[in-house]
């Protein structure tokens, strides 16, 4: 499927869900990167575009989130577990607090292989 949209950007070229250090100190880095990867798995998860919230990037600074769904949080799926722990780090407002994207993206690997492993001993008992 061809993507048509192009990404929403402010008279100030900060995206709107620019991570706070980029709003505040137009500050571009791997950690704010590493905010933005929190935007993917939020879609996944949601099935949302985040673009589309247009959250002002001033409120985000101030550490205004996109709305996650309590289903999700209250899911027993593991894999929304996951996800939810990803984007949570990814969302942590001061970057140097924020794990870095490899951190993050083997921690998620390392997660999902066990739940991939969880789910073929169920599958392997019935």
């Amino acid at each position: 499927e061809k993507l048509d949209k192009v990404c929403p950007v402010s008279d100030n070229h900060l995206i709107d869900t620019s991570a706070p250090e980029e709003t505040i100190h137009h500050h571009r880095t791997e950690k704010a990167d590493v905010f933005s990867m929190g935007h993917i798995f939020y879609s996944i998860l949601t099935g949302e575009d985040v673009y589309e919230l247009n959250i002002n990037h001033y409120l985000v600074a101030q550490g205004v989130r996109p709305f996650i769904p309590r289903h999700f949080y209250e899911s027993e799926d593991d894999v929304h577990k996951v996800l939810l722990g990803a984007i949570e780090r990814c969302w942590v407002g001061d970057p140097t607090e924020r794990a870095s994207a490899k951190v993050i993206a083997e921690d998620l690997r390392k997660d999902l292989e066990r739940i991939e492993e969880e789910r073929q001993s169920l599958d392997d008992v019935r």
